[in-house]
C-alpha cells in the first residue's frame, strides 16, 4: 500500500508539473502576442497579456466557445495555488499581477527584438515562484521554466536561480 501511496503522489507531482509547464508555454504565447502587436515592446508586466491569452484554448475546444476571463486567469496560476485562490468572474489585469503564481523577467524599456535570437533559447521569459508549494516538495522538487524562444523545461530551484540571474544581465 505505501509504494501505491508514493507512486500516486509521483503522479500527481508529475501532473501538476505538466499543468504548470503547459501554462507557462500560453503565457510565453501571450507575451510574445503583446510584443507583436507593440512594436516589438515587451510587456510593463504579467496582467498586461491577459489580452493575448488565446480565446480558444484546450479547455473550450470540445464546446469551441471563446473561455471566459475565469478561465483565462487559470492560467496564471498554478494547479496548486488555483485550489487556494479564489478566481474571480472578470479578472482584470490588476488582479493577475496581484495573484499569479509565475514571475515574469521582462522589461516595458525592452524589445523583443533587442535580445540577440542566440541566446532566447537560454534566456529566462517566465518562471514559477522559487517558494512554489508543490504536492510532495521534497520528491520532486522543480520549478517549471519557459525561455525567451518558447520552450519549457523544468529545472531544480539552484538551476533556476542561476539561469535567471544570467537572464537578467541579457
Amino acid at each position: 500500500a505505501a509504494s501505491d501511496e508514493a507512486g500516486s503522489d509521483d503522479e500527481a507531482n508529475q501532473s501538476q508539473h505538466h499543468a504548470s509547464m503547459k501554462n507557462l508555454l500560453n503565457l510565453g504565447v501571450a507575451v510574445h502576442g503583446y510584443a507583436a502587436n507593440n512594436n516589438d515592446q515587451l510587456p510593463p508586466d504579467l496582467g498586461a497579456t491577459l489580452a493575448y491569452v488565446d480565446r480558444n484554448s484546450e479547455w473550450t475546444e470540445e464546446d469551441k466557445r471563446p473561455a471566459s476571463p475565469q478561465e483565462k486567469a487559470r492560467l496564471y496560476l498554478t494547479p496548486q495555488d488555483q485550489k487556494a485562490t479564489e478566481i474571480p468572474d472578470a479578472a482584470t489585469p490588476q488582479w493577475i499581477n496581484e495573484n499569479t503564481s509565475y514571475m515574469y523577467l521582462g522589461r516595458e524599456d525592452v524589445t523583443l527584438s533587442a535580445i540577440p535570437q542566440d541566446v532566447w533559447a537560454t534566456t529566462v521569459l517566465l518562471h514559477e515562484r522559487l517558494d512554489a508549494k508543490h504536492p510532495q516538495p521534497d520528491a520532486d522538487n522543480q520549478i517549471a521554466v519557459v525561455w525567451c524562444d518558447g520552450h519549457v523545461e523544468m529545472l531544480t530551484p539552484d538551476q533556476a536561480k542561476q539561469r535567471i540571474a544570467e537572464s537578467k544581465k541579457t
